[in-house]
């Protein structure tokens, strides 16, 4: 923290909450060394785990399950005082929908993470806390094992400087259905040009980009975030499952997110 007059800089920390494993994993990814030095301080859950013997383990596990909290630091956690709890979850909301969107894309198996809460020293400590309910167990990862991702690091990076690329990583962390999918879907094609543009990339093929359409424009299940309501009397056609679309759409997200990073790169040579 430092004080220059009346003026005060001022870097918080933010807490996040989730898997232990997902958290571990994300860490081998954002171990400060990206651009703007995001690190996630996570242990390796293989070794710390929580003891029932004693009572501060017995109540974490009594409010939030097999989860745990870790520390999310970055340069952009930088306020100028006076600040509220807004401000801090203002710059450190936009930072975790990023890291939950690459977390998705990289292992289908990830439970994005959430804020738990956001501080900083002072002498009467300031935070404020939000926390949902607990997410499903698991005990391991995808994420991290091949250590630093250059992908990821492009991908976070280019994410706080494209509306578009931003867009599509915070949709990504909405829960999948058939609507929050079609929105990615179509962010991607508006932005290359158009269907016909969209199918000459060849990020996916033409044929599961129809089945892709033809399944979230027919689906009648409303658990799984239907598109329209129209026609729910007739009859269900058959159609790809929400499971084979998510697949279709994270390698369309791939695919444009690497051709953005080709571009980026021959600008920056050029």
């Amino acid at each position: 923290m430092r004080q220059a007059g009346l003026e005060m800089t001022v870097t918080f920390k933010a807490s996040l909450q989730g898997n232990p494993w997902d958290l571990w994993g994300l860490s081998k990814i954002f171990d400060g060394t990206n651009s703007d030095a995001t690190c996630i301080h996570a242990k390796d859950p293989a070794i710390v785990r929580l003891d029932m013997r004693k009572p501060e383990d017995r109540e974490h596990f009594n409010m939030f399950g097999h989860e745990a909290h870790v520390d999310l630091t970055s340069n952009r956690f930088t306020l100028e005082y006076p600040f509220n709890g807004r401000s801090m979850y203002e710059l450190a909301m936009p930072v975790i929908n990023r890291i939950n969107a690459i977390g998705r894309l990289l292992d289908p198996e990830f439970t994005p993470v959430t804020l738990f809460s956001c501080d900083y020293p002072r002498d009467k400590p300031n935070s404020f806390n939000l926390y949902g309910p607990g997410k499903p167990y698991k005990n391991k990862t995808g994420l991290g094992e091949q250590g630093q991702s250059p992908f990821a690091h492009d991908v976070f990076e280019l994410g706080s400087e494209n509306s578009v690329i931003d867009f599509v990583m915070e949709t990504w962390t909405l829960p999948t259905t058939w609507a929050s999918l079609y929105l990615i879907y179509e962010a991607i094609r508006d932005n290359v040009g158009g269907q016909a543009e969209l199918e000459q990339f060849n990020f996916v093929t033409g044929q599961e980009l129809r089945d892709f359409r033809f399944a979230a424009n027919t689906c009648r299940v409303i658990s799984e975030g239907i598109r329209h309501a129209s026609r729910l009397d007739e009859a269900t056609l058959s159609h790809i499952p929400l499971s084979d679309a998510c697949q279709i759409i994270n390698k369309l997200t791939v695919g444009w997110l690497d051709a953005w990073r080709a571009e980026v790169s021959a600008r920056r040579m050029g």
